[in-house]
């Protein structure tokens, strides 16, 4: 399926439990998309300098942990936005 609206390379995905949502983490943000209608839920910039490496969803599916060089992982709750 082509995600309209992805204009950056993706750098790394990660699907959600169910299926429904898909993560990409690119150079300067994290992009949520819905699977069955290929439209982006949110969009959350991150620093240009981050270098964003890592995204994944708990296992529960409510929050995203994503992160950079640095091993930082914040967690996103993401329950809100699906």
């Amino acid at each position: 399926a082509e995600l309209r609206g992805h204009h950056q390379p993706a750098k790394n995905l990660a699907f959600s439990s169910d299926g429904k949502t898909l993560a990409v983490s690119q150079r300067d943000s994290v992009k949520l998309w819905d699977l069955e209608s290929q439209r982006a839920l949110m969009v959350l910039p991150t620093s240009r300098t981050s270098n964003t490496r890592y995204v994944k969803f708990t296992a529960d599916g409510r929050q995203l942990l994503f992160g950079g060089p640095d091993e930082h992982l914040p967690c996103l709750p993401v329950n809100a936005y699906l």
